[in-house]
């Protein structure tokens, strides 16, 4: 199954070659990933420093970063098969193995 993400991004490429060098190069996309983390959590920063929103860290501004974060990250996990739906099960799965690790006392 495709995710509505990779449709999206597929349509981004066509109209862009640029895009469409890149979207399968699992290593630019995991640089491309941490740059994008970096820019959301230098806006967050932004704002803990300042105590208040300012320009370019607002609400909206970070959620464009979480949503260039969550691309790049189905890009990638497009890479490694497990993308859409696969990647929610899977997400899910690690939660709950967590969860029973910290029931068992083997993690805190």
């Amino acid at each position: 199954m495709t995710s509505r993400i990779l449709e999206a991004r597929h349509e981004v490429d066509e109209l862009n070659p640029c895009y469409a060098a890149t979207s399968h190069d699992v290593n630019f996309l995991a640089l491309a990933l941490c740059g994008e983390v970096g820019e959301l959590a230098n806006k967050i920063k932004k704002r803990w420093r300042d105590g208040c929103v300012t320009a370019g860290t607002t609400n909206d501004d970070i959620r464009d970063e979480i949503a260039d974060i969550r691309i790049y990250l189905e890009l990638i996990a497009d890479q490694f098969s497990i993308a859409g739906e696969k990647l929610d099960i899977l997400a899910t799965s690690k939660l709950r193995r967590v969860a029973d690790e910290i029931r068992a006392g083997k993690r805190k």
